[in-house]
């Protein structure tokens, strides 16, 4: 069973989570997500300080456990991505942890 964290509200930074409009504000700009979309990316907030794998994602915003279906976290992280991060071919955060999974970085990217 899919444990509803997503219920909570969330801020990290300048990332704020409104769930009841399935929202996300960043540097005070409204992005509109799917259900999907928010319950993992609230989730990856709500474990800020670690790195989650694929299989406690699958777990935590799916509800399964599916060794064989890391593509299923890999596919929203992209799609994630693209609407959170300033150059998706490079993101800031959310990052890949290699060998173990995701970890959400709240902070702003510094500049190039």
């Amino acid at each position: 069973m899919v444990s509803d964290l997503s219920a909570f509200s969330l801020e990290h930074g300048t990332f704020m989570l409104d769930p009841l409009t399935y929202m996300v504000v960043i540097d005070g700009r409204r992005i509109a997500l799917t259900p999907l979309e928010f319950r993992l990316l609230h989730y990856l907030m709500a474990h800020v300080a670690s790195a989650c794998t694929h299989r406690e994602i699958l777990r935590g915003v799916w509800g399964y456990d599916d060794p064989e279906a890391a593509n299923v976290v890999a596919a929203c992280i992209w799609r994630l991505r693209r609407k959170i991060e300033s150059d998706p071919a490079h993101p800031h955060h959310i990052a890949a942890v290699r060998g173990r999974g995701y970890t959400f970085n709240p902070s702003r990217p510094s500049p190039h």
